[in-house]
């Protein structure tokens, strides 16, 4: 199990910087995005970094991250997804379920760690307090001196907090991004249109030039696109 990540370089060039605008846009107001291009260009490398999956595929548990690493994607909330050349109709709609599980353990993995953080806090300051008390001058008189009050809650008060924080996390993917999308057949472009319609969340399709055309062939689904130079 890894715990550091090498993630390619990648150079922030204007047309990147132009295709994260296009991702953020989707994002931010739910757009469907559509973006093609020549192969060799960068899309593919440019979707992943700008969603950290390189990150968030180095590890299966993301409690095992060190913490530069994990600090660079616990607010993760971007799926990306390349189809297989064949696929049963029901494998993509799979896929996206396992791959926004995965940011829904993120959100889980960012809790534990808070968690440990708050509990690891009350454990020191426990043990400050016991130090204060037995340095007490008060004990030279014989008589023990009143033990001070608690000031931090109690470990199982933390442990039960952060069980219901977990037992209420929704699923925080606020954007997909398919890659090779002309890899999809006609129900799989369906399968993805009715993600987008019930997820609240933006999609971002990305291909070979010629993309645009064939997504034009389904009105339902082109109507409610953009494009992305």
């Amino acid at each position: 199990m890894r715990s550091t990540v090498c993630a390619p370089e990648v150079i922030l060039t204007k047309a990147y910087r132009r295709f994260a605008a296009c991702g953020e846009a989707c994002r931010r107001y739910r757009y469907l995005g559509i973006c093609y291009g020549p192969s060799g260009v960068g899309k593919t490398l440019s979707a992943r970094h700008y969603a950290t999956w390189f990150s968030l595929e180095a590890s299966q548990s993301y409690t095992a991250l060190d913490e530069p690493t994990f600090a660079a994607i616990r607010d993760s909330d971007t799926v990306f997804s390349t189809p297989q050349v064949a696929h049963a109709p029901g494998c993509m709609e799979q896929e996206m379920r396992l791959r926004r599980n995965r940011l829904r353990s993120l959100a889980r993995a960012k809790l534990y760690r808070e968690q440990e953080a708050q509990e690891d806090a009350v454990r020191q300051q426990g043990t400050a307090r016991l130090r204060d008390y037995l340095d007490d001058p008060g004990w030279v008189n014989g008589a023990p001196p009143p033990q001070p009050p608690p000031t931090a809650p109690p470990l199982c008060e933390i442990a039960t907090l952060y069980a219901h924080k977990r037992d209420e996390i929704h699923d925080p993917t606020r954007l997909v991004m398919i890659d090779e999308t002309e890899r999809l057949k006609t129900v799989g472009l369906e399968q993805m249109r009715d993600i987008f319609d019930h997820g609240e969340l933006g999609m971002v399709f990305i291909g070979m030039p010629g993309l645009e055309k064939r997504l034009a062939r389904s009105p339902q689904l082109y109507s409610r696109g953009g494009f992305c130079p």
